[in-house]
């Protein structure tokens, strides 16, 4: 997650030392000049979290090749989103100090709601959940994107069902 975001800064100090102003005149699109930021951004993110991966089997976590192929594949979405966001603020702030407090400001209070620090029972219900811990936490954890991300990897890597919740339940899922 740190990774995704922190490979942004290289924009900042490509624009601070000129070396932007050098791509940017080249005959390329500058979609794909973005798109090769992004996409280097996530495989630095990926080589990361594969690494963190490599550790599983001494958490005595049994993992199937089709269960890191999945793992790995929910990653490379996540490490994609969030290198563009990181992307994205880097484009909108001028100074590595501003670029550090604005992305944490960002990323942190999506790190602690995201359920991968305290994670919810996922045999409870949304309304059960909000007896157990407190509403406005449930609410936080609910609308944060990054805790399904997080159910996701865990479904991948450990078979832990998602939580049951009201975004699941108000489409008409079996949540």
């Amino acid at each position: 997650m740190y990774t995704s975001v922190q490979a942004a800064v290289s924009t900042i100090w490509d624009r601070e030392f000129g070396f932007l102003r050098e791509i940017l005149v080249s005959p390329l699109w500058r979609g794909t000049i973005l798109l090769g930021k992004i996409l280097g951004g996530t495989t630095v993110a990926m080589f990361h979290g594969s690494l963190v991966l490599a550790l599983a089997r001494f958490a005595d976590v049994t993992l199937t090749p089709a269960d890191i192929a999945r793992g790995l594949a929910i990653m490379f979405l996540l490490a994609f989103a969030l290198t563009s966001l990181g992307v994205v603020i880097a484009n909108r702030v001028r100074s590595f100090e501003g670029f550090g407090v604005f992305a944490n400001a960002v990323i942190l209070p999506l790190y602690f709601t995201s359920s991968s620090i305290f994670p919810l029972d996922p045999s409870l219900t949304s309304a059960q959940t909000r007896v157990v811990s407190p509403e406005w936490l449930v609410t936080l954890v609910e609308i944060n994107p990054l805790t399904y991300a997080v159910d996701a990897l865990r479904g991948a890597f450990i078979h832990l069902p998602p939580r049951k919740n009201l975004w699941v339940a108000g489409l008409g899922g079996c949540g």
